[in-house]
């Protein structure tokens, strides 16, 4: 995989889990509005306030239409017409029943929510970076006007109707409802950031892999190998326990990809990897150094073992048949062989496999060259 076919596979993943998760929120905070609606519609129907009576009906309604239309994923649409209703339902309630009612903390209680909508759809839309703010200060202002309203007025149902205990008992109901309001978002905005910071997280990680690994082969790419290279190299300095270094070049590769084209240079690559990891040691490491060409880093073994286990991978490579399309091609590989010692530093054990693979292209190829 390309690391742009990766990083659009990400952006995919990540707006679908999102998508999913964002439609389950709302619409679960949207059956929540309706149902506390419906439960303001039984107060006031049994106060026998008729216009909150009415409002909140076409409410429960507004918000069941909502709940149908959010599975069409449009949350900043049905975020902000839920948002409005909140807020115009609170300021008329409050001008209705007058201030002690408790409408008015609907509106603090909406003030975040503005800036979770802007969230959830910052990244679509930068344009709208603006937005929370405008709404917040629209809560503020409301706020303070029903506040003002409220005083000059005078209205006060609940004194009017000697209703004194209902009020008190309405206005406990609207202090939980808008509390649970803002333990909600406060909520979901939590959970938000840890949803982000672990997918952050696994995208880094996967990050990581496609960047050391060859996309052809899957095998370790030239640079994470290197640092595999360092550490056998460091641990050898400070435990004498010696490292092998093979470089395999392809013989002939060049005519094969001349003759029969680069698709088929690829199949012949991914056969010989095929072969080498399934003869290599379980603590060994194969990369892909190149081209045509690969590396083997031994550890834990004597100069005799590692020679062994490269013979073994040249022989088996000269046995597997390739067949590409209705052509039978012989694979042969040439590998140069050295060793760490307290002479060469971790660059000159490199020089030397490579300078032994090269006498080795120049001698017949199809062959092992151990540096002395």
């Amino acid at each position: 995989m390309t690391e742009t076919a990766f990083a659009e596979e990400l952006r995919n993943e990540d707006e679908g889990e999102r998508r999913i998760r964002q439609t389950k929120v709302f619409r679960v905070t949207l059956i929540l509005c309706a149902l506390v609606h419906t439960i303001l519609c039984v107060i006031f129907f049994a106060l026998r306030v008729h216009t909150m009576f009415i409002f909140n009906c076409f409410s429960v309604l507004l918000y069941i239409v909502l709940i149908i239309y959010i599975g069409r994923e449009n949350f900043r649409n049905c975020m902000m017409v839920a948002y409005w209703e909140i807020l115009l339902h609170s300021v008329f309630a409050c001008l209705t029943l007058g201030w002690s009612s408790g409408f008015a903390l609907y509106i603090l209680a909406m003030m975040p929510v503005a800036f979770y909508v802007f969230y959830i759809s910052s990244a679509a839309d930068k344009r709208r970076k603006y937005e929370p703010y405008i709404l917040g200060l629209v809560a503020v202002i409301a706020f303070f006007v029903i506040r003002i309203m409220s005083y000059e007025r005078g209205t006060d149902y609940f004194a009017e109707n000697e209703l004194l205990g209902t009020e008190r008992f309405i206005y406990l109901y609207n202090a939980l409802v808008a509390c649970g309001l803002l333990s909600i978002s406060a909520m979901i905005f939590a959970r938000e950031a840890q949803i982000n910071q672990n997918a952050l997280r696994k995208k880094n990680e996967r990050l990581i892999y496609i960047a050391s690994i060859d996309p052809l082969t899957g095998l370790l790419n030239r640079r994470s190998m290197k640092e595999y290279l360092a550490s056998a190299h460091e641990a050898y300095e400070k435990t004498n326990h010696r490292y092998f270094i093979a470089i395999g070049d392809i013989d002939d590769f060049k005519q094969v990809n001349d003759t029969y084209g680069h698709d088929c240079g690829d199949e012949m690559i991914l056969k010989v990897t095929e072969t080498m990891t399934g003869r290599v040691g379980g603590s060994d490491q194969c990369a892909r150094w190149g081209g045509e060409e690969f590396l083997i880093l031994m550890r834990g073994i004597d100069e005799a073992q590692a020679y062994e286990r490269v013979e073994d991978i040249r022989k088996c490579m000269g046995d597997t048949a390739f067949v590409y399309g209705e052509k039978k091609i012989n694979i042969t590989i040439t590998f140069g062989l050295a060793a760490a010692n307290e002479n060469r530093t971790l660059g000159d054990v490199i020089i030397a496999a490579d300078k032994c693979l090269y006498r080795g292209k120049t001698t017949g190829k199809n062959r092992v060259v151990l540096s002395a």
